[in-house]
């Protein structure tokens, strides 16, 4: 099986518990105009089901690569992985064939409100954004490589009143279902803490 992506998320087939928890702030991401990514100079985590997961890049998309019920403007991929060492080469820049550690993208739908061009973005623009509803399931990245991913894309939208356009990748075809398990988690699912 391919497990490729991006999917269409208009179902789930059972609820996941909720275990995303990030630490850090993006103050000082390096944008890199060939390629159209943001190298994190920041030390950001991610702990999901217990293990920890380092920022190393993040990027958008115009149109949203996935879909609920539509399409969004846009869609941010924050792409973590196992490996802890700052610096590394990113993926997309070797083809996705220099990591084999695990990576998780957290992809966030963006509706845009307002179209202010900015000529020179900084890194505190752009908050790693960790949404309270998603999506998850075991895909692959999405520039047609066989790398895996485990995808964490929030059902709900954040609003940004700058223009993507300068700084967005063309976002990929949508991939059919190849039997993938897609689970959905909500924050309100927590049980309260004693």
């Amino acid at each position: 099986m391919s497990y490729q992506s991006p999917i269409q998320l208009q179902k789930h087939e059972c609820n996941a518990e909720y275990s995303l928890s990030v630490l850090g702030e993006n103050r000082g991401s390096v944008f890199l105009e060939k390629s159209r990514i943001f190298i994190v100079q920041d030390d950001i985590f991610l702990t999901h089901h217990h293990k920890t997961y380092r920022l190393h890049e993040y990027h958008f998309h115009i149109p949203s690569e996935h879909t609920t019920n539509k399409k969004y403007d846009a869609e941010v991929h924050y792409v973590f992985t196992s490996r802890m060492t700052p610096n590394v080469i990113p993926y997309n820049i070797c083809n996705g064939h220099c990591m084999k550690d695990e990576m998780i993208v957290i992809g966030v739908f963006i509706q845009q409100i307002m179209s202010t061009l900015v000529s020179s973005p900084s890194a505190d623009m752009f908050p790693v954004h960790v949404p309270e509803r998603y999506f998850e399931y075991d895909g692959t990245l999405t520039v047609g490589s066989d790398v895996p991913v485990r995808w964490i894309i929030g059902k709900y939208p954040i609003h940004y009143d700058i223009s993507l356009i300068p700084l967005a990748k063309p976002a990929q075809p949508l991939q059919s279902l190849d039997h993938q398990i897609v689970l959905y988690a909500n924050r309100l699912l927590d049980k309260p803490k004693e």
